[in-house]
């Protein structure tokens, strides 16, 4: 149905404007990874896959799962050059003060060069023998006296052995003392193994010898000159 036309309708009606509601806010943190997410360091003490089970946390270790900005990028403008920071002198190496002019410490010095005008002295003449003079000094020279304020390096457990020495030592010995025992032992276990065989059992072993000869021979030389084999049980033996 038309509108009616109406004086009414050129009064201006006051526009409602409705309400804001309530933003959304998920449930979970925005920190977390996404699901199965491989946004993570190859490095990392938990490398693969990060977020599989739903937890929250990431798992603590000695390296870190993140790198800056490696997910999608810094925003638009993020990598251009700061122009207040650039590098100045002295950042990237260190200056060293100026190299001063070397200089000696020794405050004695050799005696300078004579010149053209120093004339040498004439007429000087010894008869000193500078060898025999330099051996009776060495012989008779007095030797030097020690320096007895310094404290002996000597203490009350100079030259003594240690109790750790002395008890390894003992340990050994009765670690030699038990071997020697057992070796005894074993020795007597064998010796007492050991007995003559009576006249009876000479006789005895001799004819099972004799007997365990005969039946091997007789069987040898009953194969040996057989010249047709017609049974497999032959062919094997």
């Amino acid at each position: 149905m038309l509108q009616q036309e109406s004086i009414y309708n050129l009064v201006p009606k006051a526009k409602i404007i409705p309400g804001k509601g309530a933003s959304y806010h998920s449930k979970y943190p925005p920190t977390i990874a996404p699901t199965a997410s491989t946004f993570i360091l190859g490095n990392s003490s938990f490398p693969g896959i990060a977020n599989c089970n739903g937890a929250y946390e990431f798992p603590r270790g000695a390296h870190p799962i993140f790198r800056n900005s490696a997910t999608f990028g810094l925003p638009n403008g993020g990598y251009s050059p700061d122009p207040k920071n650039f590098h100045k002198k002295g950042e990237t190496h260190k200056i060293y003060p100026p190299t001063e002019k070397l200089h000696t410490l020794h405050e004695i010095k050799k005696p300078p060069i004579p010149t053209v005008n120093d004339a040498p002295i004439y007429g000087l003449k010894t008869e000193k023998n500078f060898i025999i003079s330099n051996a009776v000094d060495n012989i008779l020279m007095q030797p030097k006296k020690r320096n007895m304020s310094v404290e002996q390096p000597f203490h009350k457990y100079y030259g003594k052995v240690p109790q750790y020495i002395k008890k390894y030592r003992l340990n050994h010995e009765n670690e030699l003392k038990d071997l020697r025992e057992m070796r005894r032992r074993h020795q007597e276990e064998e010796d007492a193994k050991q007995r003559l065989l009576t006249e009876a059992e000479v006789s005895d072993l001799r004819e099972g010898l004799k007997k365990r000869w005969e039946f091997y021979n007789n069987r040898y030389t009953g194969l040996t000159h057989k010249k047709y084999y017609d049974n497999l049980v032959l062919l094997r033996k």
